[in-house]
């Protein structure tokens, strides 16, 4: 991501590897904006929907 300019904060996620369900990896994108949906995002650190999400899934699917 070297494009990117140097002044913005991106937070990405992949899918873990070339085996991974396109299917899992929507849904865990979905629980992300769901919990998105539901907090004020302006209070929120970065990692409170990363615990949320983290919950939902097996351990593994999300690494710190």
């Amino acid at each position: 991501m070297n494009h990117l300019p140097n002044n913005i904060d991106v937070y990405s996620a992949t899918v873990p590897n070339p085996y991974e369900s396109a299917y899992a990896f929507h849904y865990g994108n979905a629980s992300w904006i769901e919990d998105s949906d539901v907090h004020d995002l302006s209070k929120e650190t970065l990692h409170k929907p990363y615990q949320s999400c983290h919950a939902v899934w097996k351990p593994d699917y999300f690494q710190d």
